[in-house]
């Protein structure tokens, strides 16, 4: 994948200096609406600036990592053999049905503990 660069002579603290200034920008926008522009204009803007600070992060030596492992991770995504429904509703079967084991077991340890507790408590006294 071919890496995007608007700016290829600059140095990368100055890239993330924009970014930062791009993202702060957008937010100040939509947030703070002082020239009275609509919600839609705000929302469109607030995009916009997070698109353009993304677009120069990807310019980074960092944002360049980034993309590398978000692509390699897409490749293996692709290799993945899914479960179809048959196994995915007898696996959430499964699931729901050691909750509910454990959630009995849970509760009749904390009914035994509070018994004993309360047997330790009244004849202690």
């Amino acid at each position: 994948m071919a890496r995007i660069d608007l700016f290829p002579g600059m140095n990368n603290r100055l890239k993330w200096t924009f970014a930062f200034f791009f993202g702060i920008a957008g937010f100040a926008v939509f947030y703070f609406p002082l020239i009275g522009l609509d919600l839609w204009m705000r929302v469109l803007l607030l995009v916009l600036a997070l698109v353009m600070a993304g677009v120069i992060i990807a310019g980074t030596e960092t944002g360049a990592l980034v993309i590398t492992y978000l692509t390699g991770a897409r490749g293996e995504l692709k290799k993945v053999v899914w479960p179809d429904r048959q196994e995915t509703m007898r696996t959430t079967a499964v699931v729901l049905a050691m909750v509910l084991l454990v959630a009995v077991f849970l509760g009749l340890v904390d009914a035994g503990l509070a018994y004993g507790l309360r047997l330790m408590l009244s004849s202690g006294g």
